[in-house]
């Protein structure tokens, strides 16, 4: 039964042994995909700063856009075609507007996505850094268990050899 139980100690030493390695290379995983989520995170940034540019596109188009109306309006008859050019491109610059909006609402939702994935990865990379501590533990107590059998292994073994030498005796 000693054998058997220093076998199966073996055994759980080398399948703790191998939950350790596990457990650090998820750790190492998490830590990627914390990178890479980060870095999305700065994508979303840029993707805003280019936003404010065509913010600031729309809103030059807009103003450009009423000053060609008001001078259409002065030009009378002759600016009548101008001034459906300048409506034209009043409505463009106001649809480029709400497309804005509404992208900048999109880049928000998925940045603030983002922030919580990155929040639960940290989470779930703290846990298995202390599930990896615990498991290493676990194979430090194995391997005390397994060196304690060993001795009761080898003592019963003594015991044997002297129980058979009363018995000669």
């Amino acid at each position: 039964m000693v054998e058997e139980t220093i076998k199966s100690i073996k055994e759980t030493e080398k399948q703790a042994e191998e939950l350790v390695k596990q457990a650090e290379e998820t750790v190492e995983s998490g830590k990627k995909v914390t990178e890479e989520l980060s870095q999305l995170d700065t994508y979303m940034s840029q993707m805003n700063s280019i936003l404010d540019i065509i913010n600031s596109i729309t809103s030059q188009t807009s103003l450009l856009a009423l000053n060609a109306s008001i001078e259409a309006a002065r030009a009378g008859e002759a600016g009548r075609g101008f001034a459906v050019v300048a409506s034209e491109i009043s409505q463009m610059a106001q649809q480029t507007k709400d497309s804005t909006v509404q992208i900048s609402q999109l880049i928000e939702n998925v940045s603030n996505a983002i922030q919580m994935v990155v929040e639960v990865s940290g989470s779930m990379i703290s846990m298995i850094e202390s599930q990896n501590e615990t498991t290493e533990k676990t194979a430090e107590s194995f391997t005390v268990i397994e060196k304690n059998s060993d001795n009761v292994y080898g003592q019963s073994n003594e015991l044997a050899a002297y129980v058979t030498k009363l018995a000669d005796a």
